[in-house]
């Protein structure tokens, strides 16, 4: 989904939306899973980005690495700091699946 976008296309509510939904995950339980009300369910749908603790908590939840969409979106810039090229290498997908399991 995200090889020819960058960070700015992707809408990071959205996905989540459509993942909650191939799960077949309702809202109450999508807001019990991540610690929060229906209400706030419905404002995470709408956020284009996220906090770094609730994306890996929504992670969990849904069994899916949404942070992906920042690594690919860093690896894809052109100008990126080569310092952060080497702390994203370093975090990679394995780093997240630590962080998920550590919820």
């Amino acid at each position: 989904m995200f090889n020819k976008k960058n960070m700015r296309d992707i809408h990071l509510g959205a996905v989540v939306k459509q993942k909650m939904k191939e799960r077949n995950i309702s809202i109450n339980e999508f807001a019990e899973a991540i610690h929060c009300d229906r209400t706030n369910v419905y404002n995470i749908f709408k956020r284009k980005s996220m906090d770094v603790q609730l994306i890996v908590r929504i992670s969990n939840a849904l069994n899916y690495d949404f942070l992906q969409y920042y690594h690919q979106g860093i690896k894809n810039q052109n100008n990126v700091n080569p310092r952060l090229e080497i702390i994203v290498q370093k975090y990679d997908d394995e780093w997240v699946v630590e962080k998920i399991k550590e919820i």
